[in-house]
């Protein structure tokens, strides 16, 4: 009898452990995403970022983070969260940071590059920044001589024709699943990282991080 109260008494200790072993380490990690935020922010402050672009409700700065390098810290107008990518790949997410952390950074990115948020033209049913539009028209149109070769012209046309579809091809993936989809794939990586997520979940996560470039 002694030694089954033991052997439970073991057994409920362990788990004791285990659970404050567990809670510890996802303290840590959401400390080191903490700083990772506080870091963007800090960048963002002494006009270490650039504005790259902006999509519709989304936009991009880069800026580089100790360790890891170039990111693009990417804005969503509408839910007013912050990601952060690397080559394609979320890395953080501001559902894991503090309130006043996100908070700051939105300001922050808002306040700075009102201007280029702002100036933004509709096509195809889209709002994309003006001078990345520019800079499309710009390779159409440069050439280096009067003679310019006209496959090469018509090459550089097609390329354009083929972004704006992209764009518009973009537009109609978004729709095969949801921001609320997104929003809980983002949840489960901030609590359990991304082995908490399936296959599944991680295809929807790709498609959603190619889809922003």
């Amino acid at each position: 009898m002694t030694f089954t109260l033991y052997f439970v008494l073991g057994i409920l200790f362990k788990a004791f452990v285990d659970g404050i072993k567990q809670t510890v380490a996802a303290i840590k990690i959401k400390k080191e995403i903490e700083q990772k935020y506080k870091q963007v922010l800090r960048r963002i402050r002494k006009g270490k970022s650039a504005f790259k672009t902006r999509v519709n409700s989304t936009v991009y700065i880069s800026t580089t983070l100790h360790e890891i390098g170039e990111v693009d810290v990417i804005l969503f107008l509408d839910t007013k969260k912050v990601a952060i990518f690397k080559d394609n790949n979320c890395l953080y997410t501001s559902d894991a940071v503090a309130e006043d952390i996100r908070k700051e950074i939105v300001t922050e990115i808002e306040k700075r590059y009102a201007v280029e948020i702002d100036d933004v033209v509709e096509l195809l049913g889209n709002k994309i920044s003006r001078t990345e539009i520019e800079d499309k028209i710009s390779e159409v149109m440069k050439s280096n001589s009067i003679d310019q070769d006209l496959e090469d012209l018509s090459s550089k046309l097609h390329d354009l024709r083929q972004y704006l579809t992209d764009v518009e091809t973009v537009n109609d993936q978004e729709n095969t699943y949801t921001q609320e989809d997104i929003d809980a794939i983002f949840d489960k990586i901030s609590k359990g990282g991304m082995n908490s997520i399936t296959e599944e979940e991680k295809k929807i996560l790709d498609d959603y991080s190619n889809n922003l470039n």
